[in-house]
């Protein structure tokens, strides 16, 4: 399946970074899912491996946020630097980037 860009999206999630330079603990992504669907989110560092997923059970459409406490899926808090997020949901696709600050 091709990933589709936000503008290309016929039904798109819209979403938005409370902050885009992070130094508190907890990080929060607001969205709008344009329809019910379950929404799966995921955290990379900048070599592409996963440090963190989490997938939601069936949402109503409308908006939701979802907050990530900074740690990987070993429970340590995550070193400061770049990172990617992946926002899937209904067969659509959101990506952005963060930078964490000490």
């Amino acid at each position: 399946m091709k990933q589709k860009t936000i503008s290309e999206m016929q039904r798109t999630i819209d979403y938005r970074m409370i902050t885009t330079n992070i130094s508190s603990d907890n990080i929060i992504l607001e969205f709008t899912l344009p329809i019910n669907s379950k929404v799966n989110f995921t955290v990379y560092d900048v070599t592409g491996r996963t440090v963190f997923t989490e997938n939601t059970d069936q949402l109503n459409s409308g908006a939701h946020s979802l907050t990530w406490n900074r740690n990987d899926y070993r429970g340590q808090l995550v070193a400061a630097g770049s990172y990617f997020f992946r926002l899937e949901a209904g067969g659509n696709v959101a990506t952005g980037k963060f930078i964490i600050a000490e």
